[in-house]
């Protein structure tokens, strides 16, 4: 995360009890308390999301839920967070599935995790090599 601009956003607008720049702020803060109250904010914010996701997955089974896509990625997902095969633990496991310390990296130094999820989505090489041009691009950018 580049938080080298995180003071200058006070003066951005925003949408009344949900301001980006104090979340940005707040995680860019050497306070760790404000660091917490961030990341609070921001698991909340995705468990309604999830949720959200949930239920769509589940309105969307009509009532077939054991034979729905989102159960079944579900059932496997649990399993593996429990899978203690090998050297690794089942955290760990899902945790490979979201970071990748040999990823490439922007600019500032930040690994792009997204490409992570482009690869388990079909990416190819030239759309993962063309991404990482774009996001490097898109970093530079005033």
């Amino acid at each position: 995360m580049n938080c080298e601009d995180a003071n200058d956003l006070n003066e951005l607008p925003h949408e009344s009890g949900c301001d980006p720049s104090r979340i940005y702020r707040m995680l860019c803060s050497s306070d760790s308390g404000d660091n917490l109250e961030a990341l609070r904010e921001l698991v909340c914010a995705l468990l309604v999301e999830v949720e959200a996701l949930r239920a769509k997955a589940t309105i969307d089974a009509d009532g077939d839920i054991e034979r729905s896509t989102y159960a079944r990625a579900y059932r496997a997902t649990a399993l593996l967070s429990h899978d203690s095969t090998g050297p690794t633990s089942g955290l760990y496991k899902l945790l490979k599935l979201w970071f990748d310390d040999r990823l490439p990296r922007s600019p500032a130094g930040k690994p792009l995790r997204e490409l992570v999820m482009l690869r388990r989505l079909g990416c190819t090489a030239q759309d993962a090599a063309r991404y990482v041009d774009e996001a490097r691009s898109a970093e530079m950018r005033t």
